[in-house]
Order: structure tokens, then C-alpha cells, then sequence
């Protein structure tokens, strides 16, 4: 059981991970910012989270460079650097080995994969660069998103209720 002034201070370490991933962490600075002993520290932040400090670390990394492969259309080696990897072949690896996919097999699968289900998300979609495979649209309203709008596969019709044949895989009634 990790007691209650070691699990505010690594609420403090988590924090502290999340806010400056982008730069080199290293465990020793991690037991500082806890103010526990390096070997203390690891254990006890397994304990507390599930990863050892550095899994975590790469796991937070991972998180932000999937955000941004998904909404951005910023190169690998843009999107390694601000993930906190100063080479973006040993991101890709890194990348690789815990999603299973290149970044570039992943922005390619997961945003193809992409639905927008609601008008605004259509919207806020299409100015970030990502095409969904379904959408609702309304090209009287979003008429200066004609060409995006163009190349969405599958449009759903604007309605104040969605039918649940939707969600039943049968066709959409307004």
C-alpha cells in the first residue's frame, strides 16, 4: 500500500511527466521531483501506476505522437521531436514496437478508420486535414468545405435525431 504522502508526490511526478516528456527524463531526475530514493521511487511508481518510470514515460510520449499523426499533418520527424526523440528512426522503432504499426502505417490505418458523427466533428475534422470515412455534412451550411467534403465516402444527412437503424448496420432514415 503506497501511503498518502508518497502518492501526492508521485501525483507530482506524473505531472511533472506530462508536462516536459518532450525533452530527455531520466529516473534520477523523476526521484528528485518525488523526493524519494531512485530504488524506493521505481518501486513504489510501479506500484502506483503499473509501468516503471521509463515505460511511462514512453507511454505518454506514445499518446502525444498518436494525437498528432491522427490531427496534424506534420512530418515523422516533426512529430519524434515534439514526442521528446531527437532521431526519428529510433522513434519509428520505439513507435513500432508499441503500437505495432510504423507511424506512417498508423496515421494511414487510423485515419482512414474515422467517423464524425456529429456536424461540428465534420468541421473540425476536415480544417485539421483529416477525411473521415463517415460523416454528416450539410453542403448548404459548409459550402467553403465543398472539396473536403467531396471526398468523404459515406454522407449522413443532417437530422435533429439519429435513427438507431444506424447503429444497427440497416439503412439511415431522417
Amino acid at each position: 500500500m503506497i501511503e498518502d504522502y508518497n502518492k501526492s508526490n508521485l501525483e507530482r511526478v506524473t505531472a511533472f511527466i506530462h508536462r516536459e516528456y518532450h525533452r530527455p527524463i531520466s529516473r534520477d531526475e523523476m526521484a528528485r521531483v518525488a523526493g524519494l530514493s531512485i530504488w524506493y521511487f521505481s518501486k513504489v511508481f510501479k506500484e502506483y501506476t503499473g509501468a516503471s518510470p521509463n515505460e511511462y514515460v514512453t507511454n505518454v510520449r506514445m499518446a502525444s505522437a498518436k494525437k498528432q499523426l491522427l490531427f496534424s499533418s506534420a512530418a515523422i520527424q516533426i512529430i519524434a521531436e515534439g514526442a521528446g526523440y531527437a532521431d526519428e528512426f529510433y522513434f519509428s522503432r520505439k513507435f513500432k514496437q508499441s503500437v505495432k504499426l510504423s507511424p506512417k502505417q498508423y496515421r494511414v490505418e487510423k485515419r482512414s478508420t474515422m467517423a464524425a458523427l456529429a456536424l461540428p466533428f465534420t468541421g473540425h475534422l476536415l480544417s485539421l486535414g483529416v477525411i473521415p470515412q463517415v460523416a454528416t455534412v450539410d453542403s448548404t451550411r459548409d459550402f467553403h468545405l465543398k472539396q473536403e467534403i467531396l471526398q468523404i465516402p459515406v454522407h449522413l444527412k443532417r437530422s435533429k435525431r439519429m435513427s438507431t437503424n444506424l447503429w444497427l448496420g440497416e439503412s439511415y432514415s431522417s
